[in-house]
């Protein structure tokens, strides 16, 4: 057998990825691929691509592009492209001139801290993410997510990754990351793909290397891919982007394939968890493979750059555990996903591994990202800070449980926690029964009270919409959100997806729906009619209704460069009180940037109808305002300059019903919306906002 060391092996997580924290993924296969002798070289191309596309000189050719491709396009047809194009290229010149300022005030403790010179930097890097995403409209790229119309099936990703326009990352990796890789004459390339955004990137990148390199063996896994299986296993087709894929966890598989690589056997012989090419037939290696947790090594991050990411201090992240404990949630999927039983370290292995990443990488923040942390591992983790480690926070994700009181609560914050998140699904007693959740509506609300009062951020994921759900139950959960606006930090607000495998699918009746399907997505959910409760349409127009009220309270606090459980909201939570940080959030009173930029019918978006003349020609009127001072920008059309001539100084609330009396009831839930967020538009212009005319 060849020395292990001989060559490396490469692992590379594709973008995008959160760009303020490395995801957990290539730590762990690298610890454990290390700790069998290998060489490995771990690349989270996420960050790296993204700091190479939000400099200067890549912004100035994204926006010669877009000004070409606008000379290119026309006018009607083309109309989305203009509101993008309207939107941000005025403002080039400034986002180009102070993106790398941005970047530099999310990586200094002092101004990140600054809560009003964060906003603006994290509004100056979203529009950056436009700008540089402009030319491949419809492609839209954003820090930590990835938006574009390629269809996610063989068809669409065969045509996708031919080098289409609309595929932003097709010319850096074919110009500057392919040639990088071959130079290190990898063993092979292993890429870990998470989410369904990734996917396009994840294999534009394979076939690239596939094309520069025929014989380079490249596998691909991460949890996404799991999804997959039945496609890869149904078509060889799919083997024109990788050699491999592992569907599951990836160490051991990792190990083997090494293994058989340096001593020249099949590859694919005897690795569990692969689905590889046997006899030109798509063929898994037999029964599921499950780590034991507890012979795990730490992640290992070195060789990562954790200095390269948007952060002022590095964010680790860490699971304790395998599985969902519970596991019985008729909606949910991850226990499908990971087809795995619940698995846990014992809590003296744990808490070893966060003194040890405490101790080689200076990391005094950890978000814990198991599905749900037992309570009783908060307790370990808790204990560890209290006695050995008073400087480190953390998060985590978790269930709401009896064990929660407001002594467990008091520890725990004492030890460390400054967010949890929880799956409250629902403020409904019968609808929780029917999602099998086993909680208690009732003591749900008397834990999110304990957290309250015990200083520990909250963020809450909810939807309505579960089969047999009546509107009355659905207001149920939104007034539960509208009222407890100031004890939850972030929620998330959606709609029930049915996903195949899951209780709900598997049995139809009890739920009271028919006519399940299964979409031709990769990655799609199942279509279905309810028999009771709402009815899909019903369904979206109270999610559309309460979203327009949930989002005029919420989206003026946290934001994050990151989401809400992302390393810049436990970064927050540790240098503030989550009371004081509140106070904050109320009185900055501004949106993130692409809820200003992005198309929307309140006046603090560009409205679309009035972008455009009866010809279709853009037209933009009225006054398109920035402001230097937070990065936000908003559109004031003809008619509501007449706002400016009201702005006497008087409180803006009496401003705003004056005007509401000169409009109709939906104008005047507009100005509701804007008066929520700005204070007065004088008070913008005296601080120097930009202001440009019809034309700019």
């Amino acid at each position: 057998m060849t020395d292990k060391n001989s060559r490396p092996i490469v692992l590379l997580y594709p973008p995008p990825s959160d760009p303020t924290q490395p995801y957990s993924s290539l730590p762990a296969l690298t610890g454990f691929l290390r700790s069998h002798g290998f060489k490995v070289i771990q690349k989270d191309l996420g960050i790296e691509m993204l700091n190479e596309l939000l400099t200067p000189a890549s912004l100035r050719k994204a926006r010669d592009l877009a000004v070409n491709r606008a000379d290119l396009t026309d006018p009607e047809s083309g109309s989305e492209y203009f509101e993008r194009y309207y939107g941000i290229i005025g403002l080039s010149d400034y986002i180009i001139g102070h993106v790398d300022e941005a970047k530099c005030v999310m990586r200094d403790k002092t101004q990140f801290s600054n809560l009003k010179r964060y906003q603006w930097a994290a509004n100056i890097l979203g529009m950056a993410c436009e700008l540089v995403s402009l030319p491949h409209h419809p492609t839209r790229l954003e820090p930590y997510s990835y938006e574009t119309d390629i269809e996610l099936s063989f068809k669409g990703l065969f045509e996708g990754t031919s080098g289409r326009f609309d595929n932003l990352f097709f010319e850096i990796f074919a110009e500057k990351v392919v040639p990088e890789i071959l130079k290190l004459n990898p063993l092979f390339v292993g890429i870990s793909t998470t989410y369904h955004f990734q996917i396009i990137p994840a294999f534009t990148l394979s076939r690239l290397l596939k094309q520069a390199s025929p014989e380079l063996y490249i596998n691909i896994g991460g949890a996404i891919i799991q999804d997959m299986e039945a496609d890869l296993l149904l078509d060889p087709k799919w083997f024109a982007f990788a050699d491999s894929f592992v569907v599951g966890e990836g160490e051991t598989a990792l190990v083997r394939l090494a293994e058989n690589l340096l001593a020249g056997d099949n590859p694919g012989h005897d690795v569990k968890n692969l689905i590889s090419l046997v006899n030109g037939v798509p063929a898994a290696s037999g029964l599921r493979w499950y780590e034991d947790m507890k012979s795990l090594p730490c992640p290992d991050y070195e060789g990562l750059g954790l200095d390269q990411y948007l952060s002022p201090e590095p964010v680790l992240l860490l699971s304790s555990t395998r599985g969902c404990y519970y596991g019985k949630c008729a909606f949910c999927d991850v226990t499908k996903n990971t087809k795995a039983f619940h698995r846990q370290m014992d809590n003296g292995q744990f808490t070893d591994h966060i003194c040890e990443m405490h101790r080689k990488y200076g990391a005094d923040r950890f978000f814990l990202c198991d599905d749900a942390m037992p309570p009783a591992k908060m307790l370990a983790l808790a204990k560890l800070v209290t006695e050995k480690l008073p400087g480190v926070t953390w998060q985590a994700e978790a269930r709401f449980e009896k064990v929660m009181t407001p002594e467990f609560l008091s520890a725990v914050k004492k030890g460390g926690c400054r967010q949890l998140s929880f799956g409250f699904e629902s403020a409904s007693q019968r609808v929780l029964d029917m999602m099998n959740k086993n909680n208690s509506a009732k003591l749900d609300r008397e834990i999110l009270d304990s957290c309250a009062k015990n200083g520990i951020a909250v963020n809450l994921q909810t939807f309505i919409g579960f089969p047999t759900e009546t509107r009355e139950e659905a207001r149920e959960t939104i007034d539960f959100l509208i009222e407890n606006e100031e004890k939850i930090a972030s929620i998330g607000f959606g709609i029930f997806s049915l996903f195949k495998d899951t209780p709900v699918h598997k049995n139809p009746e009890h739920f009271s729906i028919r006519d399940v399907s299964i979409s031709p997505s990769l990655f799609g959910g199942c279509e279905y009619t309810p028999l009771s409760g709402m009815t899909l349409e019903e369904i979206e127009k109270e999610h559309k209704t309460a979203l327009e009220i949930i989002s005029s309270m919420y989206n003026v606090r946290g934001f994050y460069l990151s989401k809400a459980m992302g390393a810049h909201s436990l970064l927050q939570f540790s240098y503030y009180d989550y009371p004081a940080l509140y106070r904050i959030w109320k009185e900055m009173g501004a949106p993130r940037w692409e809820d200003t930029v992005d198309m929307g019918d309140t006046v603090l978006n560009r409205n679309p109808s009035l972008m455009y003349s009866s010809s279709g020609e853009p037209a933009p009127s009225g006054l398109r305002v920035f402001c230097s001072d937070t990065g936000n920008q908003f559109f004031v059309s003809s008619s509501e300059q007449r706002l400016l001539d009201l702005c006497d100084g008087s409180p803006m609330g009496d401003i705003a019903s004056r005007w509401a009396d000169e409009q109709t009831k939906d104008f005047s839930g507009r100005i509701v919306f804007m008066t929520r967020a700005f204070a007065s538009l004088r008070e913008f212009l005296r601080k120097g906002l930009v202001i440009s005319g019809s034309n700019a």
